[in-house]
């Protein structure tokens, strides 16, 4: 009896292991769908782009189980003495 317990288990993981997916988020845009920002860091990169991930994520069939944990950029900082260009 323990043998087809133990088959059914290795079937099991092999089908959810074909289903699971990795996000990896590292230089795109930040999707709030697939992605938790953890913070805005000063960078060169066009804001709204990730530059760090803190923690990959993963997708069953397509569904998100668990978000990328992601730093993403802010933009380049104004130099000091000069206005933000929104302000």
């Amino acid at each position: 009896m323990d043998a087809p317990v133990k088959a059914l288990n290795t079937e099991k993981a092999k089908a959810l292991q074909a289903a699971l997916a990795q996000i990896d988020p590292m230089g795109g845009k930040f999707d709030p769908h697939r992605h938790q920002a953890l913070s805005q860091v000063d960078s060169g990169e066009e804001p709204g782009t990730v530059v760090a991930v803190v923690q990959k994520g993963y997708l069953l069939h397509d569904r998100v189980i668990r978000p990328a944990l992601v730093m993403v950029s802010r933009g380049v900082p104004a130099p000091a003495g000069e206005a933000p260009p929104n302000a």
